[in-house]
């Protein structure tokens, strides 16, 4: 099959734990619209979805769940999520989308 380890992940994520007792960091009716690896940087696109947060979560922990989980392969150094290709919004008002995540392993 032509899908990356990038975009499993991704779509992985979305879908959220197995188990009852965790629960999904991500709205479950994001789309993961594409994702893309270039020069260490893994972009990821979901559509407006993304940003609507339907838990009670920090937004850096939904964050860095992304980040951290594709930052685990080696060819990714830093991600950059978008929304419907774009990076002007801000995740949960609190996070602009324009930065370049790196993995963050200190969380709360």
């Amino acid at each position: 099959s032509n899908v990356s380890m990038e975009q499993v992940i991704a779509e992985e994520l979305v879908k959220g734990p197995a188990s009852d007792i965790s629960r999904p960091t991500i709205n479950p009716d994001t789309k993961v619209l594409n994702v893309t690896l270039q020069d260490g940087i893994c972009y990821v696109d979901f559509n407006e979805k993304f940003l609507s947060e339907p838990y009670q979560v920090k937004p850096d922990i939904v964050i860095y769940s992304i980040v951290n989980s594709l930052a685990e392969l080696t060819e990714v150094n830093k991600v950059q999520i978008s929304v419907n290709g774009s990076t002007a919004d801000k995740f949960m008002d609190s996070i602009p989308l324009s930065t370049l995540f790196e993995r963050k392993l200190d969380m709360e």
